[in-house]
């Protein structure tokens, strides 16, 4: 048998490329396992790695928890965890480095201990700061129970320089990126939508306001919260036609499931911290579902299951975004951790090699870019439309719809 390097050297430069090309594409398009050349696990905590010169510090951090409501599947994580914040995961990109602090903290804990919480986080901040990090974006629900990163601030001490950035102001561009693309795909204009909106928090106030500012508009808004939300819409609906809107806005209450009026949105973005609210086979057919709920809004193996039989409907995550080159990852992955990797987030066990969260990805940008500075609060329009322009600047670009981690039924 001629020895393989004998028979690269018969390849004309064309067909090298395009031999290149095609082991590129199997690589990206592979399933992340412990052969996966894009992440390289360690069975040993990724901090003394650092410490001892073996990794190199960070530029940026976000700050996590544990998403898991079962306290026997979080308890055993945090005994591997110590009860301490550990970096999980290291992403490298082109312009920096991230690393991913969870807390040992799960969903029941962060409305049960606030004393807790802040503890935790003291902790989390002086483990940002050993490691490099000069700016830190939070994760999940933590901007919501930290009066949207103002409370962290406050427990940053005055001799560590860190900056604290909610993320938002990245994942309203993002979501903006994946709505303008899955349009795209299926040929429809914004134009002809029915645009709902489950809830109005941060995220879904500044998407909104960003797609009316860069996007031409709907032909009718349909806006939905928890009644505790019914004081702010009066001002909302103002901001709305301020921004130039001429169409029909209608508002409806929800609380435990979306009105059945909100149904008639034919394309909705979900926000909200409320899980299951939007049942799957109430929606009409050709509706398309961008969700950054946390959970999600929707029961996902029922949206999948409808996608898969009878393929009338779309519902995607909206929380992530490829990068132009693929990211190299150092990831924390002891023997102990594996039985519990079906309860962690899809999107960080299951990402493909260009993947990225956009609450992570915020914390390097911001750290970054002078013209993205760090920001607490409700999201600032002006700014989520610089980070959608840098996004675009720099090539990110939507990944594949997907759902928990999985491609959605074509």
């Amino acid at each position: 048998m001629t020895p393989i390097h004998h028979q690269l050297e018969t390849l004309t430069p064309q067909e090298k490329l395009n031999l290149i090309k095609t082991l590129q594409k199997k690589i990206e398009t592979q399933p992340n396992s412990d052969i996966n050349p894009i992440i390289h696990y360690e069975k040993q905590q990724l901090l003394p790695l650092i410490a001892t010169g073996e990794l190199t510090k960070v530029t940026s951090a976000t700050i996590a928890y544990l998403p898991i409501k079962d306290s026997t599947i979080s308890q055993p994580i945090k005994t591997i965890f110590q009860n301490l914040p550990t970096l999980f995961n290291i992403y490298r990109l082109s312009f920096g480095s991230i690393g991913l602090i969870v807390l040992p903290i799960d969903e029941n804990d962060l409305y049960e201990s606030k004393t807790l919480i802040q503890t935790k986080l003291k902790q989390a901040i002086q483990l940002c700061s050993f490691i490099g990090a000069n700016c830190i974006s939070l994760a999940g629900l933590l901007p919501s129970i930290t009066q949207y990163g103002k409370e962290i601030q406050s427990l940053i001490p005055k001799n560590i320089k860190l900056s604290v950035t909610t993320g938002h102001a990245t994942t309203t561009a993002t979501v903006l990126i994946t709505l303008e693309n899955i349009l795209q795909q299926n040929q429809r204009k914004i134009t002809n939508e029915i645009l709902g909106f489950l809830g109005l928090g941060s995220i879904g106030q500044s998407t909104l306001k960003l797609i009316l500012t860069t996007l031409p508009h709907p032909k009718e808004i349909i806006l939905c919260d928890i009644p505790a939300m019914k004081n702010l819409i009066n001002k909302l609906i103002s901001d709305i036609k301020q921004l130039g809107y001429q169409g029909k806005i209608t508002y409806f209450e929800s609380k435990e499931n979306a009105p059945e009026n909100f149904y008639k949105a034919s394309v909705i973005i979900g926000a909200t911290n409320q899980a299951n609210i939007l049942k799957i086979n109430k929606l009409n057919p050709n509706t398309i579902v961008i969700d950054d709920s946390i959970p999600h809004c929707f029961d996902a193996d029922q949206a999948y299951q409808r996608m898969q039989t009878k393929k009338d409907i779309i519902c995607i995550e909206a929380g992530i975004i490829n990068a132009p080159n693929n990211i190299q990852e150092n990831r924390y992955y002891p023997d102990e951790i594996k039985p519990y990797l079906a309860y962690l987030p899809r999107i960080i066990i299951n990402r493909k090699n260009k993947e990225i969260t956009s609450c992570i990805l915020s914390s390097l940008l911001t750290a970054t870019h002078n013209e993205l500075p760090p920001s607490t609060g409700i999201t600032n329009n002006n700014l989520a439309k610089k980070h959608l322009n840098i996004l675009n600047k720099m090539n990110f670009h939507a990944p594949n719809p997907r759902i928990n981690g999985k491609d959605i039924p074509i």
